[in-house]
């Protein structure tokens, strides 16, 4: 496998598990994955990479719409190591005075898909990536990520401390999510109490 495989939309799924990958490496691996429009699963699990690849990964992630399942497991991360995706990931506000310009923007994206259609082969417009933004309740929501179905962190070093953050990501991500946990990262108690919360979002072992 090279990178190149990823520049060409050729690779599927990438495991790159107890492979002694380093922040470096991620931050190479993610540029590609930002662009990509084939991978739908990437594992680096027991790596024992560091906030900065998490850090990489989220910059993917704000652009990457193929990803479905993301394996972090392993890797001796922290609470502050993992709360940055945490954030991330799920619906997150718009700024209303910015709506109005990011809907021209939508409108024009999908004007040039459609002119692409009738073209038949021909060379066709490039279609500029545009973020899409719903109003929920007069408020204006910036939906991210919603192809990401698993988010792997068994067997990390974060604790309790993470609570709000996971319990944020996972009220703000759709039903078709799931996180999984496992190991002494979070007390039975908290894990029970997202468990009876979030349901089959929440997965531990």
């Amino acid at each position: 496998m090279t990178l190149n495989s990823l520049d060409n939309n050729k690779i599927a799924n990438l495991y790159l598990r107890s492979n002694d990958i380093t922040d470096e490496m991620v931050e190479q691996i993610a540029k590609k994955i930002k662009v990509s429009t084939s991978l739908l699963a990437f594992d680096i699990s027991k790596n024992k990479i560091t906030g900065k690849s998490i850090l990489s990964l989220c910059d993917a992630l704000d652009r990457n719409r193929s990803l479905q399942y993301l394996g972090l497991a392993m890797n001796e991360l922290t609470g502050t190591d993992v709360m940055p995706l945490l954030n991330a990931l799920g619906s997150n506000s718009f700024p209303q005075e910015n709506s109005e310009e990011q809907l021209k923007k939508m409108k024009d994206r999908d004007a040039i898909i459609e002119k692409n259609k009738k073209l038949k082969g021909k060379k066709e417009e490039p279609v500029p990536f545009v973020e899409n933004i719903v109003n929920q309740d007069g408020v204006w929501i910036i939906q991210k990520n919603l192809e990401l179905k698993q988010l792997n962190l068994g067997l990390n070093n974060f604790d309790d401390s993470v609570q709000e953050f996971v319990d944020k990501m996972l009220t703000k991500t759709p039903s078709t999510f799931s996180m999984f946990v496992s190991g002494k990262a979070l007390s039975k108690d908290l894990m029970k109490t997202l468990s009876t919360k979030h349901g089959s979002k929440f997965i531990t072992q």
